[in-house]
Parts: structure tokens; sequence; C-alpha cells
């Protein structure tokens, strides 16, 4: 996660996110990583992390567990774009095809910078199961096939 994170940052590493940096997800079916690149440039605009968690036995009504959504970003010049939008619906793509049905994540909800993030979940069906867990942040949980059918809806 820590590497889309590094593609994204102001900061970032010269080194390109290559195949070898993205094979921890690609090498293993249980997790997803979804970059977006530019048309014009090539460049890593945007981009999501979803791990699948299993559940135990008798712990959960869905057996197959959910995915977490460990990072999302998209480069401050690129905001607006849709790019966050066609990365989710990939993303929920996937969660069918592992026959996931929810997707949780946290948010902090006293960081300006997440304000539109949240803004845009909520609008696309996801809720906050929990808040003010750990360090002050909501755990959300997203609704696979409520997430699909909002956000193709707005196309």
């Amino acid at each position: 996660m820590g590497l889309l994170r590094n593609a994204l940052s102001s900061n970032r590493s010269s080194a390109p996110l290559t195949g070898e940096k993205t094979r921890m997800f690609t090498d293993y079916p249980d997790r997803l990583l979804v970059a977006a690149r530019s048309r014009a440039t090539g460049r890593i605009v945007g981009g999501e992390t979803l791990v699948r968690v299993p559940v135990m036995e008798g712990e959960d009504d869905d057996p197959d567990g959910f995915a977490w959504l460990g990072f999302v970003s998209t480069l401050p010049s690129e905001r607006g774009k849709g790019i966050i939008k066609k990365v989710s619906l990939e993303g929920m793509s996937w969660c069918v095809e592992q026959g996931i049905e929810e997707v949780k994540f946290t948010s902090n909800p006293n960081n300006p910078e997440r304000e539109s993030a949240r803004g845009f979940y909520v609008k696309y069906g996801a809720a906050i199961i929990a808040a003010g867990v750990g360090k002050n942040t909501d755990l959300f949980s997203w609704n696979v096939s409520t997430a699909i059918d909002k956000l193709t809806a707005s196309h």
C-alpha cells in the first residue's frame, strides 16, 4: 500500500512503480492494486488497494469475508476528473469476482484533507458503522452491489 502512496506523494521517489514492486499484489489473488495512469504521460495519477479479509466460521454471516480498502488517492492536479469513481468501480468489480459483498475502511473525520473523500463514499453508498474508533477514526461499510449501482448510475 505504501508503494501506491509513494507513487502519488508530492515527495515521492523518482523510481517508477514497476511490475516487481507491485508483485506483492499481483502474485496474490486476495489482493488488488488498481492504478490509474494518465493517457498523456503514462504517469500514475490515482489508485486504490483492496485486500480480502477472511473471517472465521461463525464469526460473520458472509463466509467470503470482506475486502479492506487500504489506500485511495489521486494526485491533487487530477482531482475532480472521475478517476476515483473509475478506480472504485474496478475494485468493486473485483469484489464481485471474489464473491465479496462488503468493503470496509476507516477515515479520520478530523482531517480536512479527507473531507471530500468521505463525501464521495457516502454519496456512493458507504455508511459509518462505528464512529470514533481507534485513534479518532470512523469505520465505514460499503455494500458492493449498492456501490456498483450508484457508481454506474452516475456515468
